[in-house]
């Protein structure tokens, strides 16, 4: 039986996943070659953060849904450059810079799994900040406020995020698979 949790991840996945094959890139978006990496990746990408910001970010999908948006068009004409900034919230460099200083942790911590250079770091930084100023102005907040409470804690998202990965893929942990490398 599905948790709550697993419902509203579920529902996300579902309509980013809609969104996603919505994309006019010349490409089939549909295949299923695309589609279980993308919804494994999304679904890791959601698997650390709070209950309160999966929630937000759920009604976030259904209002864009309703006012004819979609949020994976936007986030990459933001990235190609396509359409004009659509927040200016400064909670999106502080996420940014957290974010990606836990990524290069990662690649100091796991140089066998995690590759962290210069060119994936700028794309990591850019894919991360276009996609913050899709959510609404409430759901980057409780980003935010995860990111900051896990960072006072002491607590790498990233490396929990992979850890939910292999574990979800039943290979172990990002541990397990840097010492089998």
């Amino acid at each position: 039986m599905a948790t709550q949790r697993e419902t509203v991840l579920k529902a996300i996945i579902d309509a980013e996943q809609e969104m996603f094959c919505a994309l006019n890139t010349g490409e089939d978006q549909s295949e299923a070659s695309k589609i279980k990496p993308f919804r494994l990746g999304r679904w890791m990408s959601f698997s650390a953060l709070s209950d309160d910001f999966i929630d937000s970010y759920l009604l976030d999908l259904i209002q864009a849904r309703r006012d004819g948006r979609n949020l994976m068009t936007e986030k990459y004409a933001l990235m190609a450059g396509q359409i004009p900034t659509i927040s200016d919230d400064p909670a999106i460099e502080e996420i940014v810079a957290v974010e990606s200083g836990w990524m290069l942790e990662l690649a100091q911590k796991y140089p066998h799994i995690i590759s962290h250079g210069e060119d994936n770091a700028a794309y990591f930084r850019k894919y991360t900040a276009c996609e913050l100023q899709t959510y609404s102005p409430g759901t980057r907040a409780l980003m935010h406020r995860d990111v900051v409470a896990a960072q006072l804690a002491g607590v790498n998202l990233a490396e929990k995020r992979y850890d939910n990965f292999y574990s979800r893929i039943g290979k172990g942990t990002l541990r397990d698979q840097e010492a089998a490398a």
